[in-house]
């Protein structure tokens, strides 16, 4: 295993966030989602890490969300049955703490689920 210097860690992280800025400037559909699951930490917790990347980027906290809702709907094709809250369409609801839009962080201030119909406490498994 090597170490790797701190400052070059920073910089490429500076240019991955540069080239997500850059890719939604040119038109590309930027996403929220991930596959990582770290067992140490509660289920979903990538998911809010992967927010707060796209936030750092340069993309404002209300476009993040529709990247993670809306648009992630429309990309799969799925438009017509998830990605916003309207009659007709699945339902599932997360309900925060705190305004994410103040800081894109406040999706892990989770208060309740709400999941094909049934209420779940923030926390999965309560």
């Amino acid at each position: 295993m090597f170490a790797m210097d701190p400052a070059a860690i920073a910089n490429a992280y500076a240019d991955v966030l540069a080239s997500i800025k850059q890719a939604r400037q040119l038109g590309v559909t930027v996403l929220g989602g991930t596959d990582a699951l770290n067992p140490n930490t509660f289920y979903g917790h990538s998911v809010h890490l992967e927010l707060q990347h796209l936030a750092r980027s340069g993309i404002d906290p209300i476009d993040v969300l529709r990247a993670a809702t809306a648009d992630a709907a429309r990309t799969v094709g799925a438009q017509n049955v998830l990605g916003t809250l309207e009659p007709g369409k699945l339902a599932d609801v997360v309900i925060l703490d705190k305004n994410p839009l103040v800081d894109i962080a406040n999706t892990m201030q989770v208060w309740r689920v709400i999941l094909a119909g049934h209420l779940f406490n923030g926390v999965l498994g309560e």
